[in-house]
């Protein structure tokens, strides 16, 4: 047998291991060859035969171990992860219940390794399609991945969150669910396949025992093993159309089956069945004892009984196991079993067109709402009306009846929905004028003050659920849907958005200008030649790549969407050239291109950008001089210019940057005492002015600077302690202000200042542990304090700061891996421990720390030397290349002597 068709026998056995007994004979009929069946087949038989097999020697030879041989594994360690326990084990793999070493944590994690012998490069490719796709999704509803790498003997691992809960329909009997209790669970666990969706994500195997809940009802999305990419329609790529076999036969949609290709309806039908399940307590169709065309005939060819139909039958679900309430027939007729059956519609065209559209479904069914499921009949949606407003319409009822008595009731049907139709439409223009004001008139008038967190808190509470409902309502009028797009830009704003004053919820922020972006792209494609909506558009993309690169860190994305805002900006400037609109648009992309050229490394080009975009504000501000809106951006243009001299080495150049920009803040501020605004500008301004002149030696100014800038942090902060952006603020003086506390030679002045700004960094990363700026930051403040406790003397104390930053380094640095601000990061903490490591290793004469830190150093050295060759290299590279140069031959010397 050649070695090609031995890896499919292997493939294919493990495959069905990891299936339920009862369902490996169906799996393996789907097989085409023969050859290939008939292996497996005996494989199968040998393994189910007799006691004696259980040590299965010939299946461990190639690579098909045992549950024991896991078992062995515990108490082992992989990398950092000491394992505790054998969570589960299939043909691919096993995944163990782990705890991290050497960490300030202590909580438990959920380790995935190949099984040795699976390592056949197809095997190898699914597990890292696996781990690639659960780094890109980040949901409260999905399991995330918090580390991989390779284990010693060379297998691949990853580590997840580990979810201490039980599986979904067991969760609902045992805590005896009511209906609409289960339908809330289910809202969510659409939301998280959702995410999924729009991260070109299919899960592929949906299924209760791959939904966990856990003891307070929080679901968690597992098992993206058999996931696969899509292409921005929602298709499956190539790979996926070659791969279609590997499922769950109870939830697989018709077109697996039939082995065609899957999409995002794929994981729709597969949620369908799930709720079914959820909702009687078995499945549309029993494959249990079936043969392939059996299965074919039932799940793609016959249409699935209502579930209020089966609502009374014998349970079948997978563990046999009896439910704990019954849901009556009667609360699932009409509604739910429209909704479940559009679900399970066999042609994929005919079902909800996304997963979003059928948990909304579920969301109107919630409110009382008419569900889109059904034809909607004026008596259904008279009848809704009915039912959620009982009181009023039975008091309008007598009303009418003691003033008209014997009037036809037609003709009282009709004047009725008349008279509710205006009233409906006059209170709906007065909410939406109330809305408007209240998103846009409120906030605007809030936005420049201090302390005003607490309230743009309630703006998000207050508005985010109406206009959910509203876009719902929305889709044929063009012109509340333009108003729906802007208000889910602004919600955005104040959730997130790094340049305005937020509440930190960065993953909250992009589902809101995602929400934005899609609106836009549906009126711009109804109305192309509408410039309003071009441009908005062009906002709503800049604005979320601004998220992206600056608060979730993922510069692929970032760039993706800078691109799509300029092309529109360019395109609206071309076609008029005097809109001072679009002309501000077109500054802000050039500078959002200029910040991703600096974080590559491209310097020059950079600052090529960034004066191109001041020459644009300097001509917006000249038509238009006392426009605060237009001092600001002259500003932002000598920030970023002055950054990047600095970044550079140019300290000189930097400062004249930062003087031209502090001169255009106080002129601002004389006319805008009480902005918050300003005030924060200037903190930021005079605290980079602090840090060039540390570099250059003048202590003095540094200090009265840095004084300056932590004075007017502090009190921004007091004013406003929830409030994301002043709280990252005054941590950064913090640093500034313990580095020259260090200079001084007051460590134990600089600890306390270094520690506090630790602290706030860690307080915020714990309240949203996705936020990457949060961990960025936490690694530099460690690595601040590992520095103030070398000058003290105190090495081991400074090791333990550099190895926790360390780590967070090199995460950061695989989930961004272009970003060389990040490189650049992570080759001044191995350079930081290595040197620390060699001057233990130099106090204790040990050689083996040494070789330790030889290793760390060169590692620096490598990633200079790259950046160097690709043309990355700073000016302020050389300096740190010379002294890590230095540092390496000089305790090399000591060593040999």
């Amino acid at each position: 047998m050649d070695t090609a068709k031995w890896q499919s026998i292997k493939g294919l056995m493990s495959e069905l291991l990891d299936l339920p007994e009862s369902e490996r004979a169906a799996a393996l009929e789907r097989e085409p060859d023969a050859e290939i069946r008939n292996e497996v087949e005996l494989l199968l038989a040998a393994h189910d035969s007799s006691d004696r097999f259980i040590e299965r020697p010939f299946l461990i030879e190639h690579g098909i171990a045992p549950d024991e041989t896991a078992d062995k594994m515990i108490g082992q360690q992989i990398e950092d992860y000491l394992i505790l326990d054998r969570i589960g084990t299939g043909g691919m793999g096993a995944v163990f219940l782990t705890r991290r070493l050497h960490s300030d944590f202590t909580q438990k994690v959920a380790l995935k390794l190949i099984k040795r012998g699976m390592d056949s490069e197809a095997i190898l490719k699914r597990f890292a399609t696996e781990r690639r796709i659960l780094s890109t999704l980040k949901h409260p509803n999905i399991a995330a991945l918090v580390d991989g790498g390779i284990s010693s003997e060379g297998l691949p691992f990853f580590v997840m969150e580990y979810v201490d809960g039980m599986p979904l329909n067991q969760y609902c009997r045992e805590n005896d669910l009511s209906l609409n209790e289960r339908l809330e669970l289910f809202y969510k666990i659409c939301s998280a396949v959702e995410h999924a969706h729009r991260n070109l994500v299919v899960h592929r195997d949906l299924k209760p025992s791959n939904i966990l809940v856990t003891a307070d009802g929080t679901p968690k999305l597992l098992d993206f093993g058999i996931a696969k990419l899509l292409t921005d329609d929602g298709s499956a790529t190539a790979e996926t159309l070659t791969q279609g076999k590997i499922f769950t036969p109870e939830y697989a949609s018709p077109e697996q089956i039939l082995g065609k290709p899957v999409s995002t309806s794929t994981d729709v039908y597969s949620l369908g069945v799930i709720l079914y399940e959820l909702l009687v307590d078995h499945r549309p169709f029993d494959v249990r004892g079936k043969s392939f065309d059996e299965i074919v005939e039932g799940i793609c060819r016959t249409e699935s009984p209502k579930p209020s139909d089966t609502a009374d039958q014998p349970h079948i679900t997978v563990d046999d196991a009896p439910a704990a309430r019954r849901i009556p027939r009667t609360h699932l007729r009409g509604d739910i079993d429209n909704i479940v059956l559009k679900a399970l519609r066999k042609d994929p065209t005919e079902r909800y067109g996304s997963v979003q559209e059928f948990s909304a479904d579920i969301r109107r069914y919630l409110s009382g709402m008419t569900v889109m499921a059904r034809p909607q009949t004026l008596g259904y949606q008279f009848g809704k009306y009915v039912r959620r407003h009982k009181a009023a319409v039975s008091a309008a009822a007598l009303v009418v009846i003691s003033l008209v008595a014997g009037a036809s009731i037609a003709t009282w049907q009709a004047v009725v929905a008349q008279r509710e139709r205006a009233k409906a439409e006059r209170r709906f223009s007065d909410v939406r004028k109330l809305a408007n004001s209240f998103l846009f008139e409120f906030h605007d008038a809030i936005q420049d003050l201090k302390g005003a967190t607490p309230a743009r808190k309630l703006v998000i509470e207050r508005a985010l659920p109406y206009l959910d409902d509203l876009a719902r309502e929305a889709a044929d009028d063009d012109s509340l849907q333009n108003e729906l797009a802007k208000s889910y830009r602004q919600l955005g704003e104040i959730q997130g958005h790094p340049s305005f004053p937020n509440i930190g919820d960065v993953s909250g922020g992009i589902d809101s200008f995602r929400k934005a972006i899609v609106i836009g792209n549906e009126l711009v494609s109804r109305n192309p030649n509408n410039r309003e909506y071009r441009f908005n558009l062009a906002w709503f993309h800049s604005m979320i790549g601004d998220m992206f690169e600056r608060a979730a860190y993922d510069t692929p994305k970032a760039v993706e969407n800078y691109q799509i805002a300029v092309g529109l900006f360019r395109e609206l400037n071309t076609e008029n050239a005097a809109d001072q609109n679009v002309m501000q648009g077109l500054l802000t992309g050039y500078e959002r291109v200029g910040n991703i050229k600096a974080k590559s490394g491209e310097l020059n080009a950079a600052i090529n950008d960034y004066r191109e975009s001041l020459a644009m504000a300097e001509t917006l501000l000249a038509l238009d001089p006392a426009k605060s809106e237009r001092q600001r951006d002259v500003y932002l243009s000598y920030y970023e210019i002055g950054r990047a001299f600095q970044a550079d080495g140019k300290y000189r150049e930097a400062l004249e940057q930062y003087s031209k920009g502090r001169a255009m803040l106080l002129k601002s501020l004389t006319s805008n005492p009480e902005s918050a605004d300003i005030q924060r500008l200037l903190g930021i301004n005079d605290d980079l002015s602090a840090n060039s002149h540390l570099e250059l030696g003048e202590i003095d100014i540094a200090n009265t600077l840095a004084n300056n800038a932590l004075s007017i942090r502090e009190k921004l902060f007091a004013a406003d302690p929830t409030n994301i952006q002043v709280y990252g603020d005054l941590t950064v003086s913090l640093d500034t202000a313990g580095d020259l506390r260090v200079k001084a030679g007051d460590v134990a002045g600089a600890l306390k200042l270094l520690n506090r700004s630790l602290e706030m960094r860690e307080a915020a990363l714990k309240q949203d542990p996705t936020m990457t700026l949060a961990k960025r930051y936490v690694a530099i403040s460690r690595n601040k304090i590992a520095a103030a406790y070398r000058v003290k003397g105190d090495l081991s104390a400074a090791l333990a700061q550099l190895n926790t930053a360390l780590t967070i380094n090199r995460e950061l640095c695989r989930d961004d891996p272009t970003n060389m601000e990040l490189r650049r990061e992570l080759a001044s903490t191995l350079m930081a421990t290595g040197e620390t490591t060699a001057l233990i290793a130099s106090r204790e004469r040990d050689p083996e720390k040494w070789h330790e830190a030889g290793r760390l150093l060169n590692e620096s050295l490598k990633i200079y030397d790259d950046m160097r060759t690709n043309d990355r290299f700073f000016g302020a590279d050389s300096g740190r290349v010379v002294s890590l140069k230095t540092f390496i031959e000089k305790h090399a010397r000591e060593l040999n002597g």
